[in-house]
């Protein structure tokens, strides 16, 4: 089989924009996970006889005509799903997860557009052996997929947190019927309606993207609510009622970790476990913590699910699943 692998540039922003003349390194630790990604495929292809072909560029400089106009029986296709990137029956689709050393790879694309969604529940792992070794490798050491600060803020005793997401990333515009003010101002008149203030989390990578959301924010904020730029994720999850985002997969996981109610309004890889914020919501709310006895259980099936970049071995699934 040949493998044609589009392996993005991640010196430059994989939005359209400036690419230097020469390549430089990844401009943000978490992308140096794509680099052992790579790897890993590479190398699962030398092992299991496979001709393994690197097409280069910044991702948004990659059309379907890369793969169309190729001899490869398969290719690679990043950060993109089938609607976005129409690459017909060749096209596997992989994207980092928010275990950031994870991925996943899928003939329609990832997360709330896999082919398989939502992902089912090995039953029975509730052990929670690997639920608990990520609390004391990402909680305790104050981890996450972005980098965290550690200044502790004065919370309120009890509020619902908000993780605000970047307005026009692809998982809003694919993964989700709202947008990220509109999901806002939905949980802020939830919170009021039972008297509990909410916390909004700015997103740690595009402070400039957040102006409009704050604007949101302040436009209906009342006594006891907070928008938050500087804490940590773990420190907002840790005294929390619940968690309410449009769909983020990084703090979705962290809350996962810290075992608190989640509320989503578009499309997870973890909505087997997550609630969805409709017309029910009172209801659902007084039912909130009825899904966390299945943490452990979800923890173990994305695991199995995904490709890690520390487990050469765990590619090796590649010749069963993803490039069937």
């Amino acid at each position: 089989m040949k493998l044609l692998y589009l392996s993005p540039r991640l010196d430059c922003s994989f939005k359209k924009g400036h690419v230097p003349d020469v390549e430089g390194p990844p401009n943000n630790p978490v992308r140096f996970y794509w680099v052992e990604f790579e790897k890993r495929v590479s190398e699962f292809c030398e092992r299991h006889g496979h001709e393994f072909v690197q097409l280069k560029k910044a991702l948004w400089q990659f059309t379907p005509d890369d793969v169309k106009n190729s001899d490869c029986d398969l290719a690679l296709i990043p950060h993109h799903d089938f609607r976005s990137f129409d690459a017909g029956p060749r096209g596997r689709y992989y994207m980092q997860m928010g275990f950031p050393w994870l991925f996943s790879i899928d003939s329609k694309g990832w997360c709330g557009d896999e082919s398989i969604w939502p992902m089912q529940l090995v039953e029975g792992k509730r052990d929670k052996i690997l639920l608990e070794f990520l609390k004391k490798e990402m909680v305790d050491k104050n981890i996450s997929k972005f980098a965290q600060p550690n200044e502790k803020v004065k919370l309120p005793e009890k509020y619902i947190l908000f993780c605000c997401q970047l307005p026009h990333d692809m998982t809003i515009r694919y993964h989700s019927n709202t947008t990220v003010d509109k999901a806002l101002i939905q949980t802020m008149d939830f919170a009021h309606s039972i008297d509990t203030p909410v916390v909004a989390k700015g997103h740690p990578i595009n402070p400039g993207s957040m102006i409009e959301l704050r604007s949101v924010f302040e436009s209906r904020k009342r006594p006891g609510d907070m928008w938050v730029d500087t804490a940590s994720i773990h420190h907002c999850l840790a005294g929390c009622e619940a968690m309410f985002s449009v769909n983020s997969g990084g703090t979705g996981l962290d809350a996962i970790l810290h075992e608190k109610p989640i509320f989503v309004f578009g499309r997870v890889d973890y909505q087997c476990i997550a609630h969805t914020f409709d017309i029910n919501i009172e209801e659902t709310w007084k039912e909130k913590s009825k899904f966390i006895d299945k943490y452990s259980d979800f923890i173990y099936s994305y695991y199995i699910n995904r490709y890690n970049v520390n487990s050469p071995e765990s590619f090796d699934e590649l010749n069963n699943e993803a490039l069937r």
